[in-house]
């Protein structure tokens, strides 16, 4: 191990290093640390280029090696690995500003340690609703999505006024049937 270039890692970068090794998340980090998980990532980032290493744990393991297993605690319990292997899927990491990829290959995505998974759309992806979801949301419905609201509206009114006259009707047969049964 170089102990030259764990020597030229700030203190910052070995305290997420450490942490990195027992496993926890960049957000658990930042947490735990009071900074974004932004932060977190880019001292990741340094250390494994200071170090040399491909991978953050690797720069994890190769800080543990020099400091020696007196500095971490160890698990009660390591759990095993929860993704087993694939054969089919598509893996792309993403890039440095932690985005995913664009195009067809997004569909089908893994992420570190996880199963290859389909990214259901909900049903209401395929409409805009005509309201504004949050402030300042802009009205950029098409020409066919308002006559479409339009339509809907027509005929939520048109159903919700025959089910009054219908109802008025009904209680209104009703309660002459009652008036003439009582005289």
């Amino acid at each position: 191990m170089d102990a030259d270039a764990v020597a030229r890692l700030t203190e910052a970068q070995r305290e997420v290093l450490r942490r990195w090794h027992v496993r926890r998340s960049a957000k658990e980090i930042a947490i735990e640390l009071g900074v974004t998980h932004w932060a977190v990532n880019e001292r990741l980032r340094a250390a494994r280029r200071t170090l040399g290493a491909a991978s953050s744990q690797e720069a994890a393991q190769m800080l543990a090696a020099v400091e020696g297993a007196a500095t971490y605690k160890p698990f009660v319990y390591d759990p095993p690995s929860l993704a087993s292997g694939f054969s089919a899927g598509i893996v792309e990491r993403s890039d440095d500003a932690g985005e995913w990829p664009s195009g067809p290959s997004r569909q089908y995505a893994v992420h570190e340690e996880q199963v290859p998974f389909r990214l259901a759309a909900p049903l209401w992806q395929g409409s805009r609703w005509p309201i504004p979801r949050y402030e300042g949301d802009r009205n950029d419905l098409t020409i066919g999505d308002r006559l479409m609201w339009i339509a809907l509206a027509a005929f939520g009114i048109i159903v919700a006024v025959g089910t009054l006259v219908t109802i008025s009707a009904g209680t209104g047969r009703t309660v002459a049937a009652i008036v003439r049964a009582l005289s």
